[in-house]
């Protein structure tokens, strides 16, 4: 067993016995595309990690945002590609709440986030069949047309398709054109229903509509290769069990589960339904599947929304309200108007919230001031959305929101924003694929238009949906970031001309005067295109800085905390690659390796560097972790860190709800304990790094485990940066901190000899200070 210390007093974990409470309940993830239709809903356990985990499952409830096993668990599986969780008896029109769960064998559930949904309404489609055949031929192709249109009402709500099927003797195998009819020759294998399904595919747009045939914004190679809607291929990588499947295609034809020839026919329930739930993707995506369709199948689009929270819209067309505008309406016309991220959360004219009525399979939109929704009114032939006052909403209230295929990303030296944008129209039936849209116009106007335009590039149609933290986020990554960024490195770059320093270069001192003093008259009258020159031309002087000075004591370092994008992670963690789950500012790794790091924007001088952060691992379940290797580390450059074992930095009292007792101390079980752990000064770590290079270095720093067993949770939060120049930290050598990662601890004296083991007094325990009486 390993032993581990705390400060002055040394103490081990010992056996299971000694635990309070043992809560590991699994952690649990559930497949981000659930499937529904009608009465039923499909659903995955994307995974499940923890001991001796003895049942998974999903549950699911229509009035419980966070169902639990208490509420409703899946009531038959299916086996295709890993295991389908079928969810049936659902009622048509409701919305439902999904979890994956796993329960461990002392009975502890693991919960993954809900996953909203809302069922189908029912299709209306029909079919008739004129009977031309023989008797067995006309007894197969009348029970494909029925199973088929029965296939439609569980699994999709396309309203007013009608399939017209007919026996023709010399047709080869069967044919369809857009609107459903159907031609089936003499082929018996042919007249099945798995043939229908894949005629009436045709009929509903598939190799048939323009925007399957010839459409560059749906289709990869334009009349060929793969389909480029997001729901579609949602559907496709639900089915397949594969994050990167995708729904492709030629001319004519689709695949998979397009059922393309008789061969292909598998006569089952999953291939059916996999089918006709892709189908009904296809029409979310824009494929409308009748001519009445108001351009696209009506869904819960925008799942995430939540009843009674403000939400902002912003245009996505450069130059009409996407850099400094937010949608409002003013006196019932809607429009949008200039304003800062700030000015639009201070003013509830620019929020708006949004519900989705499963009945209509529609949203309403509110404005939160006026309490005014988005309506249709009709002049003549001509239809306009404004913003009328009603006391409940109706009919000519309901819009549809149909997503871009592809999302709005901002990038700038304050991080990156992304975000989703949608299509905003009322789907009049008869409006074909033009209903009336919103679009984006010049002078804050926002007009009525049936010019619907399909393409990625016609962004004046498309509005991002944002939350207040959103707006705060995009207006920091557009706006205020660049410019707090670039105060953040002058003020780092002043501290550091006060600490007290020595040169070899002359007139460097002066130099990082002059391009500070350049910066902060930049500033008085900032240029969107200067930051980033200015940033670089400071970051370049603080590098010469660094290089052409050193620190007269390693207790009065450089604090360079200021190089680092992001340092606290207070809010995300923009700035930093691989990112791990973050929750409560923190990150955490479960069962995984990962490297969370970033490379420094300058190129490092020589000498010695301390970076710290807080952070813990707990190697394995609670029985075991005593006993098992920490394999995380805090590191920079070749340099790293193991970081604390859990129980090194226990408390003497809980601080948090979920907090587990061993030997009479507590540590941290979930993330938000962690957080707390943190705020409380507890599980600070530092990696002592010794650059040799006389040329200087880009640096990469961070958090890594380069291996990782079942339960290892490490946690992490925030850094700081030293640089002490030429003066070596507590007299660690440069052979101290090239440890071996994977092995056991590594021992050294003051003087930075290694030894076998620890000996009585101050040691040097894998880089940290540990005295031992």
């Amino acid at each position: 067993m390993r032993t581990r210390f705390l400060s002055i007093i040394m103490w081990c974990v010992m056996s299971v016995g000694c635990y309070a409470q043992s809560s590991l309940a699994p952690r649990v993830k559930i497949y981000p595309t659930i499937v529904r239709g009608v009465n039923f809903a499909l659903a995955r356990v994307a995974s499940a990690v923890g001991a001796n985990i003895e049942e998974e499952g999903v549950c699911y409830s229509a009035t419980n945002p966070e169902p639990t096993i208490d509420d409703n668990l899946y009531t038959d599986t299916w086996s295709h590609n890993g295991t389908i969780y079928r969810m049936m008896g659902l009622e048509p029109q409701t919305i439902y709440y999904v979890r994956a769960y796993a329960k461990n064998s002392n009975g502890e559930v693991g919960y993954s986030d809900a996953v909203k949904i809302a069922t189908l309404k029912e299709s209306n489609a029909t079919y008739d069949y004129d009977f031309a055949g023989n008797e067995a031929q006309n007894e197969r192709i009348d029970k494909a047309c029925a199973e088929t249109i029965d296939i439609y009402h569980r699994c999709t709500n396309i309203q007013d398709y009608h399939i017209s099927c007919h026996y023709v003797d010399g047709v080869p195998t069967a044919d369809c054109s857009y609107g459903g009819y159907i031609r089936v020759g003499s082929n018996a294998s042919y007249q099945a229903t798995g043939t229908l399904l894949h005629e009436s595919n045709h009929g509903v747009g598939v190799g048939q509509h323009w925007r399957w045939r010839n459409c560059a914004e749906l289709r990869e190679g334009t009349t060929r290769g793969y389909w480029l809607g997001t729901r579609a291929n949602a559907a496709v990588r639900f089915w397949e069990n594969s994050e990167t499947a995708r729904l492709n295609g030629d001319v004519t034809h689709m695949w998979p589960y397009g059922i393309n020839g008789a061969s292909e026919d598998e006569h089952s329930e999953i291939q059916y339904t996999a089918n006709a739930t892709i189908t009904q993707a296809l029409g979310e995506d824009g494929l409308p599947p009748t001519y009445k369709t108001g351009n696209a199948s009506p869904s819960m689009t925008f799942a995430d929304y939540k009843e009674g929270v403000k939400y902002y819209l912003k245009g996505e067309c450069p130059g009409l309200g996407l850099e400094d505008g937010f949608v409002t309406e003013i006196d019932g016309t809607v429009c949008w108007r200039t304003a800062t991220g700030p000015e639009a959360l201070a003013d509830d004219a620019f929020a708006w919230y949004f519900t989705f009525d499963p009945v209509a399979e529609m949203y309403y939109i509110q404005n939160v001031k006026s309490g005014r929704y988005l309506s249709i009114k009709t002049v003549g032939t001509k239809s306009y959305i404004m913003a009328f006052a009603v006391d409940t909403p109706g009919s000519e209230q309901r819009m549809h929101l149909l997503p871009s295929r592809k999302q709005y990303t901002v990038t700038s030296n304050a991080g990156t924003f992304t975000g989703q944008s949608y299509w905003i129209f009322y789907p009049e039936p008869w409006c074909y694929t033009n209903p009336p849209t919103l679009q984006a116009e010049s002078g804050g106007g926002i007009q009525t238009t049936t010019d619907f335009e399909y393409g990625n590039s016609n962004t004046n149609q498309r509005w991002i949906i944002m939350t207040a933290d959103e707006v705060d986020k995009l207006d920091y990554v557009a706006r205020r970031g660049n410019a707090e960024r670039l105060q953040e490195i002058i003020d780092g770059a002043k501290a550091m001309l006060a600490v007290s320093h020595n040169t070899t270069v002359e007139g460097i001192d002066q130099t990082l005067q002059d391009s500070i003093a350049d910066c902060e008259s930049f500033l008085t009258a900032p240029a969107d295109s200067l930051y980033e020159v200015k940033q670089a031309e400071l970051l370049e002087a603080v590098r010469a800085f660094l290089e052409g000075t050193n620190p007269e004591s390693v207790d009065n370092p450089y604090d360079i905390t200021f190089l680092i994008n992001n340092p606290t992670m207070a809010k995300d963690i923009d700035g930093w690659e691989d990112a791990q789950t973050y929750k409560y500012g923190v990150c955490e790794a479960f069962t995984d390796k990962f490297t969370f790091r970033q490379k420094i924007d300058i190129r490092m001088p020589k000498g010695y560097y301390q970076l710290y952060t807080q952070g813990f691992c707990r190697p394995g379940t609670l029985e075991k972790m005593a006993s098992n290797t920490i394999y995380s580390n805090v590191y920079g450059s070749t340099s790293s860190q193991k970081l604390m074992h859990i129980v090194d930095d226990a408390s003497e009292t809980p601080l948090n709800s979920s907090d587990i007792e061993v030997d009479g101390k507590y540590i941290p079980n979930t993330m938000e304990g962690a957080a707390k752990y943190f705020d409380a000064g507890k599980y600070w770590n530092v990696a002592n790094i010794k650059l040799t290079s006389s040329h200087g270095t880009n640096m990469n720093i961070g958090v890594r485990s380069t291996q990782s067993k079942s339960e290892y949770w490490t946690v992490f939060r925030g850094f700081r940066m030293y640089y002490l120049g030429e003066n070596e930290a507590d007299g660690i050598e440069d052979a101290v901190i090239a440890e071996d990662e994977e092995n056991e601890d590594v021992y050294y004296d003051l003087n930075g000899i290694k030894m076998d083991s620890a000996k009585k007094g101050i040691n040097i325990i894998n880089g940290k200070k540990v005295l031992i009486k």
